[in-house]
C-alpha cells in the first residue's frame, strides 16, 4: 500500500498538520503526494502513519518557522555586505557647588543696672552751727542696656547630582566591496531562485524521513 492508498482510504491521514505562516497547509500536503504518493510509506497501517506524520511536522516546526524567516529576509541581491556598527559613550560630569552664608544673630536682653540715689536737705537752727538734716528722700532707678551675641560664620558644601551626557554613534556601512561583481551577484540570485522551492524541500524531509526508500 503506498502513501496515495493510504490517504484514499484513510482521509484523516493528514489532519492536524500544521505549518507557520506564510505557508500553507494544502500546499505542503501537495508537495507531498506529488513527491511520495506512488513511494511506501514508513508505517503501512494508516492510523499509525496518520500519528507519525503529526509527530514529524511538530517536531521540525522550529526548523519550518527559521526557514520561513531566512527567505522573508530583507536584502539587496547585488550587496555582499551589510553592516551596522553602533558605539555609545558616556561622558559624566560631576557637579560640586559651594554656598557660603552669613548667619548673625543677635539677641536682645535687657539688663537693670540698679542704682541707689540718696538726696538729703539740711537746716541749721538758730541758736547753733550745727546743720541738722531736715528731709531726705531715696530713689531707686534702673539703666537698660543690650547685649549683642554675634554667631560664626556657617560654610555649606552642596553636591548636585552629577550630570551624565549620553552620546550614541549608529553607522550602516552596505554595498560591494569588490570581491564579487554585481552580474555573478545576480546569476547567483537567479539560480538561487531556480533551484530552490520551500514546499518541494519539506516534501523531500518528509520523504527521506517517513517513506520508504525502495522502488
Amino acid at each position: 500500500m503506498n502513501l496515495q492508498n493510504q490517504l484514499d482510504y484513510y482521509p484523516a491521514l493528514f489532519d492536524g498538520v500544521v505549518v507557520p505562516s506564510p505557508l500553507d497547509a494544502d500546499s505542503v500536503r501537495s508537495a507531498i503526494m506529488l513527491q511520495c504518493g506512488l513511494q511506501t510509506p514508513l508505517y503501512s497501517e494508516p492510523e499509525t502513519m496518520a500519528d507519525a506524520i503529526r509527530h514529524w511536522f511538530a517536531s521540525h516546526a522550529w526548523t519550518f518557522a527559521h526557514l520561513v524567516k531566512i527567505l522573508e529576509s530583507e536584502y539587496s541581491p547585488i550587496e555582499n555586505t551589510d553592516r551596522y556598527d553602533e558605539t555609545t559613550r558616556t561622558i559624566t560630569r560631576a557637579l560640586d557647588r559651594t554656598d557660603t552664608g552669613s548667619e548673625d544673630e543677635t539677641r536682645e536682653t535687657e539688663s537693670s543696672i540698679d542704682t541707689d540715689n540718696e538726696d538729703v536737705n539740711t537746716v541749721s537752727a538758730f541758736n547753733t552751727d550745727d546743720w541738722d538734716n531736715s528731709s531726705k528722700r531715696n530713689a531707686t532707678g534702673s539703666t537698660n542696656g543690650n547685649e549683642n551675641i554675634t554667631g560664626e560664620r556657617k560654610t555649606k558644601n552642596v553636591a548636585d547630582e552629577d550630570e551624565n551626557t549620553l552620546d550614541k554613534f549608529t553607522q550602516h556601512m552596505h554595498g560591494n566591496i569588490g570581491v564579487t561583481s554585481n552580474q555573478d551577484m545576480i546569476n547567483q540570485e537567479l539560480d538561487l531562485l531556480q533551484r530552490f522551492n520551500v514546499y518541494e524541500w519539506i516534501a523531500k524531509e518528509f520523504s527521506s524521513d517517513l517513506i520508504l526508500q525502495i522502488w
